[in-house]
Protein backbone atom coordinates (compact mmCIF):
# COMPACT_ATOMS: atom_id res chain seq x y z
CA UNK A 1 0.00 0.00 0.00
CA UNK A 2 2.61 2.52 0.87
CA UNK A 3 4.56 1.73 -2.19
CA UNK A 4 1.39 2.45 -4.27
CA UNK A 5 1.11 6.05 -2.38
CA UNK A 6 4.71 6.61 -2.99
CA UNK A 7 4.82 5.51 -6.77
CA UNK A 8 1.67 7.78 -7.38
CA UNK A 9 3.37 10.72 -5.32
CA UNK A 10 6.46 10.34 -8.14
CA UNK A 11 4.28 9.91 -10.75
CA UNK A 12 2.52 12.77 -10.04
CA UNK A 13 5.34 15.11 -8.78
CA UNK A 14 6.67 14.04 -12.21
CA UNK A 15 4.04 15.60 -14.25
CA UNK A 16 3.79 18.60 -12.36
CA UNK A 17 7.74 19.35 -13.06
CA UNK A 18 6.55 18.19 -17.20
CA UNK A 19 3.71 20.74 -16.77
CA UNK A 20 6.14 23.11 -15.39
CA UNK A 21 8.79 22.66 -18.08
CA UNK A 22 6.11 23.09 -20.66
CA UNK A 23 4.78 26.13 -19.78
CA UNK A 24 8.24 27.40 -19.54
CA UNK A 25 9.10 26.31 -22.98
CA UNK A 26 5.97 27.34 -24.48
CA UNK A 27 6.58 30.94 -22.66
CA UNK A 28 10.33 31.24 -23.88
CA UNK A 29 8.86 29.86 -27.42
CA UNK A 30 6.24 32.90 -27.65
CA UNK A 31 9.06 35.51 -26.36
CA UNK A 32 11.44 34.82 -28.75
CA UNK A 33 8.69 34.87 -31.29
CA UNK A 34 7.82 38.36 -30.21
CA UNK A 35 11.17 39.75 -30.47
CA UNK A 36 11.63 38.00 -33.93
CA UNK A 37 8.05 40.05 -34.82
CA UNK A 38 9.99 43.15 -33.06
CA UNK A 39 13.38 42.70 -35.50
CA UNK A 40 11.38 42.55 -38.56
CA UNK A 41 9.54 45.43 -37.57
CA UNK A 42 12.85 47.36 -37.03
CA UNK A 43 13.90 45.77 -40.22
CA UNK A 44 11.38 47.21 -41.85
CA UNK A 45 11.28 50.60 -40.82
CA UNK A 46 14.68 51.01 -41.78
CA UNK A 47 13.95 49.57 -45.34
CA UNK A 48 11.41 51.74 -45.81
CA UNK A 49 13.61 55.09 -44.36
CA UNK A 50 16.24 53.64 -47.15
CA UNK A 51 13.58 54.11 -49.57
CA UNK A 52 12.39 56.95 -48.47
CA UNK A 53 15.64 58.82 -48.86
CA UNK A 54 16.81 57.17 -52.08
CA UNK A 55 13.84 58.16 -53.67
CA UNK A 56 14.02 62.07 -52.14
CA UNK A 57 17.76 61.49 -54.37
CA UNK A 58 16.43 60.63 -57.29
CA UNK A 59 13.98 63.17 -57.11
CA UNK A 60 16.97 66.51 -56.01
CA UNK A 61 19.14 63.85 -59.17
CA UNK A 62 15.94 64.40 -61.45
CA UNK A 63 15.47 68.03 -60.69
CA UNK A 64 18.56 68.92 -61.04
Amino acid sequence: MWQNDRSALVASRRWAAEEQLFALAKSEHEADREQSCTYVKLFAASTDERIRRLGRRLERDLAA
